[in-house]
């Protein structure tokens, strides 16, 4: 049996990957911060999933629990680390408070770099045995590489979490770690409701926002009917893993041609005006 760390398995992204995994060979260990999360997937799991305890911005959590796997795995360490945990940030950038770009950077980018460091080593066991492949996969956005407006604290800490991943897998060629990043677009998680504008987002009803973050709500909620279901991205991580040469990127969006063309074929002014048109048309509906 294989082993794989997951980091934010209550529900979306995380719950489907863990689910994906633990049926098809893995234990999984995956982290949680409420007690009931972690009591609700082992008695889905069973004895496929072993609970880890942290928030992402816990550095001795995050060493602790590894010290913990160290030890249940002993010298097979873990084959695979999916950095999946994060919050989600809609703001708009002039009015957004420094304090939580801190905090979303703290979570989304240094969280990920956090848990790769600690579990780094436990990875380097694994890697030693060229019979077995070992690998990360950390999940981005396709808004860290296609940046849509009101979106620019969520996809900051993405393409940054771009730019990490590369330099991972550049840097971890030595020992056989392949990095994967997948780039999810709209997919159906929890993440949506947390990013909706509550009661008309009164932050902003004294700036020149306030008409739009009223019904910025109905873009948010036609992105989450054509979303995709977090399964999806279960077993891409799955197929990611398995592949001998997997690609370097995977995008999986509905509509996944849009993105291709705003991230590789559309020029800037373009993209501008088009989202501009868009946030126009939710503002005067």
């Amino acid at each position: 049996m294989k082993n794989a760390v997951i980091t934010g398995v209550s529900s979306g992204i995380g719950l489907a990957t863990a689910r994906s995994l633990a049926a098809n060979g893995f234990k999984v260990y995956g982290s949680v911060r409420k007690k009931e999360d972690a009591l609700k997937l082992k008695e889905e799991l069973g004895d496929n999933y072993e609970p880890l305890f942290f928030d992402l911005t816990d550095d001795k959590a995050i060493k602790d629990e590894a010290a913990r796997v160290a030890q249940l795995v002993g010298h097979q360490g873990i084959q695979l680390l999916v950095n999946n945990g994060g919050i989600s940030g809609g703001d708009a950038i002039m009015h957004v408070s420094i304090d939580y770009m801190k905090h979303i950077y703290d979570v989304n980018t240094l969280g990920l770099l956090r848990v790769s460091q600690a579990f780094f080593p436990l990875l380097k066991i694994s890697s030693a045995n060229k019979s077995v492949q070992t690998k990360i996969v950390n999940i981005s956005s396709g808004a860290g590489r296609a940046v849509r407006p009101y979106l620019g604290p969520y996809a900051a800490t993405k393409h940054a979490v771009e730019a990490i991943s590369d330099a991972m897998r550049r840097e971890l060629m030595r020992y056989g770690i392949d990095v994967i990043i997948i780039e999810p677009g709209p997919i159906q998680t929890g993440i949506w409701d947390k990013n909706k504008a509550k009661d008309g987002n009164f932050k902003y009803q004294d700036t020149d926002y306030a008409t739009l973050f009223t019904k910025i709500d109905k873009g948010v909620e036609q992105m989450e009917h054509n979303a995709l279901p977090a399964s999806k991205v279960g077993e891409l991580v799955l197929k990611a893993y398995t592949k001998k040469k997997p690609r370097t990127r995977y995008l999986i969006a509905p509509s996944q041609w849009m993105f291709w063309l705003a991230i590789h074929v559309l020029s800037d002014r373009f993209l501008d005006n088009m989202f501009k048109k868009q946030f126009d048309k939710i503002e005067n509906s």
